[in-house]
């Protein structure tokens, strides 16, 4: 389900595109009860469908398991091959099946990075996809700069895990602005992950897929944020300062609530 702030709710048939972590990964685990997940991400992402070689993908959360999807969707069949994930999941356009499948993935949190609740373990996977998998992962330096407040900063101190992200952030988003454009050719699919940055609204669409009157996902309306607040008290403001977001499908680690939903 997808539910407006204003308390109304509609459901998936009504919004395809837009799934929920737990739905997307008990299918790729062989959950029973989720098979009917396979059918929407094949359509969502078929290159076919949707008429382009690109898909995209909008990840709603930033935890370990908004990091786990991530990964499962940058990575190829092939380097997938040697896990348990189940033979319908590897063999479906859920998998990059080919290197030359390309992706940007956005991985949204509407706080900073030193509130997000990933593991450096799950943050290190994910920035190690460059050789066998084709996949980049990209940090914007100005997000940590604006993230690193006073009070930020004050957490960063006490506690040394996160010291360590802060790091390999830091020397991920060098890497992003000292990549020269040669090489981000070679590159089939990026990973952005995106700070201080909520959703605001989830546009659907009839048009996007001719054969069918369901309201495919589009696009997503994204607002920044600002923090505010004491040390680990800090609130993520919304801004009013807005960016979208192309989107294939849309994962919600969280439930989260949009302020809006658009349809044409």
């Amino acid at each position: 389900w997808v539910r407006s702030r204003s308390g109304s709710s509609s459901s998936s048939s009504d919004n395809a595109g837009v799934l929920s972590a737990r739905e997307f990964v008990a299918w790729y685990n062989g959950h029973p009860d989720f098979g009917h997940i396979g059918p929407i991400v094949q359509q969502a992402l078929s290159p076919r469908c949707n008429g382009t070689s690109k898909s995209n993908i909008v990840i709603i959360g930033q935890g370990n398991v908004a990091l786990d999807c991530a990964r499962i969707l940058a990575k190829t069949k092939d380097a997938l091959n040697v896990t348990d994930i189940t033979t319908e999941a590897l063999n479906s356009h859920a998998i990059r099946q080919q290197p030359q499948q390309e992706r940007e993935i956005h991985v949204l949190g509407r706080r900073g990075h030193i509130q997000a609740s990933f593991t450096i373990k799950e943050l290190r996977e994910l920035t190690k996809l460059e050789d066998d998998c084709h996949a980049r992962c990209i940090v914007r330096e100005e997000e940590l700069e604006l993230g690193s407040t006073e009070s930020s900063l004050q957490e960063l101190k006490s506690l040394r895990p996160k010291k360590r992200i802060d790091k390999l952030l830091r020397d991920v988003a060098n890497s992003t602005a000292d990549h020269d454009d040669v090489t981000t050719q070679q590159l089939e699919t990026s990973i952005h992950l995106r700070f201080l940055l909520q959703p605001n609204e989830f546009q659907f669409s009839k048009q996007k897929f001719k054969a069918t009157d369901e309201k495919w996902i589009t696009k997503v309306k994204a607002e920044r944020t600002r923090l505010e607040g004491e040390a680990k008290e800090q609130k993520a403001i919304p801004t009013g300062e807005l960016e979208e977001i192309d989107a294939d499908l849309v994962r919600r680690v969280l439930m989260w609530h949009c302020r809006s939903a658009t349809y044409t």
